[in-house]
């Protein structure tokens, strides 16, 4: 998760979610990472996972989720939307 290349942590956050609780601490870090593709797949790994931990992390991306609903492009618009459905 500290590659300097997207496509690198990209591919590792949806990784992670196959990997259970030992992954959590990685995917919350993640949540902060530049890059909004890394962060949705990082909320969906921690969607997968399920734990309490996890579970915890995603109710607090809410209020970013609901921004994101606004944004002008339409696969954020998307994700977003998807990702909200999954926590609520």
């Amino acid at each position: 998760m500290q590659s300097t290349d997207r496509e690198v942590r990209l591919s590792a956050a949806y990784i992670l979610g196959d990997r259970g609780g030992a992954a959590v601490g990685p995917l919350i870090t993640a949540l902060d990472d530049p890059d909004k593709g890394v962060q949705y797949a990082s909320m969906w790994s921690l969607k997968k996972i399920g734990n309490g931990e996890a579970t915890k992390s995603l109710k607090s991306m809410i209020p970013m989720l609901k921004k994101d609903i606004q944004n002008p492009d339409t696969e954020f618009q998307k994700t977003a939307k998807e990702i909200l459905q999954m926590i609520e």
